[in-house]
């Protein structure tokens, strides 16, 4: 075994230990509007009577949350369909089926007044192409919002603390190692960080400016959250990618 691979075991956590994912999940169901809420102090405000698409919804409490809390209409969509079919049970629950849908393919001619994109950025294989199918649904006037977390360069960035609470590990292990042993905990056979459940597509903290950059549409609200709140390490070049935790841009359409 190589030495590397044995000093990551042996932070590792028990195979049998719980899922810190799972669990993370359950939290985020107690309150699905936390994350916007911290993020965007004018969410609220943005969402009332509004046509809204939630990119990515998964199972769908989001959306729902944004129904009840004052949205006109709500659209998620989410690829994997055995999501879409739970999202869609969640609303009849909800008694908001009337005023949400959901769905896997979004039709090319709705536009909404706020596009949402919650800790979804990282995931996208071809971000570029899933930013661009975002804009197009946002109306004249209206808000794109991407919220997301934490950045390829960010501590945690590896999104492999469920298992291995080390910092920086995709920066100074090798992958193949770290895949090996992830292997112990999951078995989907992922070689690559971007063969992970989910996908992880590196996005570091540059590159997320690029993408947003390259739409030429002037940012209305940026909030870049440091590790442990450290004062202007969002701003320090080099140290920004390093430390920042969270990354929130509203984008609006001219």
């Amino acid at each position: 075994m190589h030495a590397v691979e044995r000093l990551l075991l042996s932070f590792a956590r028990p195979v049998e230990a719980e899922d810190l994912t799972a669990a993370g999940d359950r939290r985020a169901e107690c309150s699905p509007l936390a994350i916007l809420d911290r993020e965007c102090p004018e969410f609220r405000k943005w969402i009332a009577d509004a046509d809204v698409l939630d990119f990515g919804c998964g199972r769908g409490l989001q959306a729902i949350a944004m129904a009840l809390a004052g949205a006109r209409r709500v659209v998620g969509v989410e690829l994997a369909r055995q999501l879409v079919a739970m999202a869609r049970e969640n609303a009849e629950r909800a008694g908001v089926a009337d005023r949400v849908r959901f769905t896997s393919v979004l039709d090319g001619d709705e536009v909404f007044d706020l596009v949402v994109s919650q800790n979804a950025m990282e995931h996208y294989s071809n971000p570029a192409a899933v930013l661009a199918t975002m804009a197009r649904a946002v109306r004249p006037e209206g808000r794109l919002l991407i919220t997301f977390g934490p950045p390829w360069f960010a501590p945690f960035g590896h999104h492999m603390h469920y298992f291995l609470p080390l910092p920086w590990v995709n920066l100074w292990c090798p992958e193949s190692i770290v895949m090996r042993l992830r292997s112990r905990y999951r078995q989907d056979g992922a070689t690559r960080y971007e063969d992970v459940e989910g996908g992880l597509n590196r996005m570091t903290l540059g590159k997320f400016e690029r993408l947003i950059h390259s739409l030429r549409w002037p940012v209305e609200y940026r909030r870049y959250t440091a590790v442990k709140g450290l004062p202007l390490a969002t701003r320090v070049p080099i140290v920004r990618e390093l430390l920042t935790n969270h990354v929130t841009a509203v984008l609006r359409r001219p």
